[in-house]
């Protein structure tokens, strides 16, 4: 992983490639449903997370030819709930001002929801892998498994379980080749699109 201070240089060209690895999952697709393509407003919501990772967690990153095409977002469970000051510190209100009132509270909830499930289901000191994706060319390449196995062999090492979210019933095998199990299935509410809760034990 590289330092932060280096990474803080690489936050757009990571939330650009994020964007694109998001482009045809259903919750981004149920966030901004009357703008497609979608990536230049998930842009926004992707640059919040990055920058709030950056201070709070780790991440890791995968290039092709010097671009970043890929990134995993980790979060230590107490870092998991963000403050007012931190929505505004890390980009709320680009967020509010590029992709409107509607979208953010659509994001909001669907946030709500899922912070509610994590808490309930994984009440002790883990990691979080908020947010694993990869630019479409660079699918397929083993570069999943660069980005998300270092963090793995850390939360091994440390004993503690690691928790995800996802909405793409397309990645729950990807996920459960590294170990994770789904632990609850549902739909969001107020919608069509499906949530899977994952965890790994710690080996």
């Amino acid at each position: 992983m590289k330092p932060k201070e280096t990474i803080k240089h690489e936050v757009d060209n990571i939330a650009t490639a994020l964007s694109y690895a998001f482009i045809r999952d259903p919750l981004f697709n149920a966030f901004f449903p009357h703008n497609p393509p979608h990536c230049p407003l998930s842009y926004y919501t992707f640059r919040f997370l990055v920058r709030h990772t950056i201070e709070n967690g780790e991440l890791a990153l995968t290039h092709i030819h010097n671009t970043c095409v890929g990134a995993a977002l980790w979060l230590p469970s107490e870092s998991v709930k963000r403050s007012f000051a931190d929505e505004v510190r890390y980009g709320g209100i680009d967020m509010l001002r590029h992709q409107g009132i509607a979208a953010i509270l659509r994001q909001m909830s669907a946030s709500k929801q899922m912070a509610e499930k994590h808490t309930a289901l994984l009440p002790i000191p883990h990691y979080y892998l908020s947010v694993l994706g990869l630019r479409p060319e660079a699918q397929g390449k083993g570069l999943a498994t660069q980005l998300i196995t270092p963090m793995l062999e850390r939360a091994d090492s440390e004993a503690k379980p690691c928790y995800l979210d996802t909405h793409n019933e397309a990645n729950v095998n990807l996920y459960r080749h590294y170990g994770f199990d789904v632990v609850d299935q549902d739909l969001m509410k107020g919608s069509s699109v499906k949530h899977w809760v994952m965890i790994r034990s710690p080996r």
